[in-house]
């Protein structure tokens, strides 16, 4: 008889659990930066106002600019450190002229100004899951480093603008600026857990005069590809930083 009832028993169970209330999901959020120049200075502004609002996040990417941000928040540098070594730094810290026919500088320097930005230097020991981004110059494909390995090769990497700087060889493939081949390493950041993602883009000023510099020539001479792309949602992030202070107050 009891053998009997056991089905009974079994199926009364699982129609008790299809009336419980599904559990609550935590979002696990993800911060995507993108490229910028000097301008990559305001990521640190973004990742202040996450920690003013007690958001933490899951995972952390980054290509050219963003790589440095990203690597120095994933290490346990805070956005104050990260806004007064960006503004103390000058491009002989991170770079040095040098006579090359692939590149007018070379980017070796970059290796001791990051030792002394990021607190850790490897991907497995981030408090955070981080991910980098450069691109292979003779495929143009995307690289994208994380989970184990060495943090300053991959950055140094995704800085290198084409032309300007040299490109860096990690094993048979010679890397460029991620930013030419992702512009903002969304995807990279779901791939690391996220199930939202902050994308956070730091376009170019209009061009209100002639460039004056070598910097400025190189510069402008992408923004035309990307400008046109910014705000068309090619990146599958669910919030743009332009609307990051609409979406808090909700």
């Amino acid at each position: 008889m009891e053998r009997r009832r056991a089905p009974h028993a079994a199926i009364a169970h699982l129609a008790q659990l299809r009336q419980r209330p599904p559990a609550v999901m935590v979002p696990r959020i993800g911060l995507a930066l993108g490229g910028g120049f000097a301008r990559g200075i305001a990521h640190a502004g973004v990742l202040k106002i996450f920690e003013r609002h007690g958001i933490p996040l899951h995972c952390i990417t980054g290509v050219s600019a963003g790589s440095i941000v990203a690597a120095a928040y994933a290490s346990g540098a805070g956005p104050e450190d990260i806004t007064r070594a960006a503004s103390s730094m000058r491009i002989r810290d991170v770079a040095r002229w040098s006579l090359c026919r692939m590149g007018f500088m070379g980017s070796e320097r970059m290796k001791r100004f990051l030792e002394g930005l990021l607190k850790k230097h490897r991907f497995e020991d981030m408090r955070i899951p981080l991910g980098v981004v450069a691109t292979d110059l003779c495929t143009g494909e995307a690289v994208a480093f994380r989970d184990k390995g060495d943090v300053v090769l991959p950055i140094r990497a995704s800085c290198s603008y084409p032309g300007l700087f040299q490109p860096v060889r990690s094993g048979d493939r010679l890397l460029v600026d991620g930013a030419m081949s992702v512009e903002i390493p969304a995807l990279l950041a779901r791939e690391l857990g996220a199930t939202h993602v902050i994308s956070v883009c730091l376009p170019a000023p209009p061009c209100r005069r002639p460039p004056a510099n070598v910097f400025q020539v190189v510069r402008r001479s992408a923004d035309p590809f990307r400008l046109p792309r910014l705000y068309v949602g090619n990146w599958p992030g669910d919030v743009f930083a332009a609307q990051l202070d609409e979406w808090l107050k909700q």
